[in-house]
């Protein structure tokens, strides 16, 4: 579908230019510098239409698509537009202000290229957040996975109540962010199982340290997550 969707884009860029030159070359009269000028910037504004569209269409997979998408189709659209309707009036009133003429569309460039970068910047960002929080609720869901089969096993039994505290720990923690914590309570999770399943003289004490240091470590993940928000705002 993306590859029908460029291919046609691709089409009608084409058959538009196509279109503008061989009206150019029809209309009646003298050809001035003015003219042949006006022609470039109609030409360039809808060769950048289609190119901002056919960029869009490839990167909006990569970055925040609809931030991407609405942003930046509205600014190439509204500049080719206005690029395009100040050369033709240019043509049409103003014949002798070719200065004019090549300083506003400078300055209509600019302002174009300076929005576009600021959607990419901010889609490219937004997209990076959200690419974190996924790899977030899926870690924690991982580790939430892994206490719910211990709590499963009936060899675990005698240690319920400490399992369901980690469990509720884990279930009720921040899933939206990735903190440093992260690592050290997957470390502690699966030595937590390697003990469940020892037979350890002081398997019982072993046990109820390593749940109280990942009831700890929570307890700092969640202020570690805290802070990532406060600093991301």
């Amino acid at each position: 579908m993306k590859t029908r969707n460029i291919n046609a884009i691709e089409i009608i860029g084409f058959i538009l230019i196509l279109l503008t030159i061989l009206l150019f070359g029809i209309l009646p009269g003298q050809r001035t510098s003015l003219d042949w000028i006006s022609i470039c910037f109609v030409l360039a504004a809808e060769i950048e239409f289609i190119l901002g569209f056919l960029f869009v269409q490839r990167e909006a997979g990569h970055l925040e698509g609809t931030m991407l998408y609405s942003g930046a189709i509205s600014i190439i659209a509204l500049y080719s537009a206005i690029s395009i309707l100040v050369s033709i009036l240019f043509m049409l009133v103003f014949r002798e202000e070719t200065r004019y003429l090549v300083a506003i569309q400078i300055i209509l460039m600019s302002i174009t290229a300076i929005l576009l970068v600021l959607i990419y910047i901010s889609s490219a960002h937004l997209a990076e957040k959200n690419n974190s929080s996924m790899q977030a609720v899926s870690g924690m869901q991982e580790l939430l996975n892994k206490v719910t089969v211990l709590q499963s096993a009936t060899s675990n039994s005698p240690y319920s109540s400490q399992l369901n505290a980690l469990y509720e720990a884990i279930r009720y923690s921040d899933y939206s962010t990735i903190v440093p914590t992260d690592e050290s309570v997957a470390g502690k999770i699966t030595e937590l199982e390697l003990v469940l399943g020892s037979a350890l003289e002081d398997k019982d004490g072993s046990i109820r340290n390593l749940v109280d240091s990942i009831l700890v470590l929570m307890k700092q993940r969640a202020a570690e997550a805290a802070s990532q928000k406060v600093g991301g705002i």
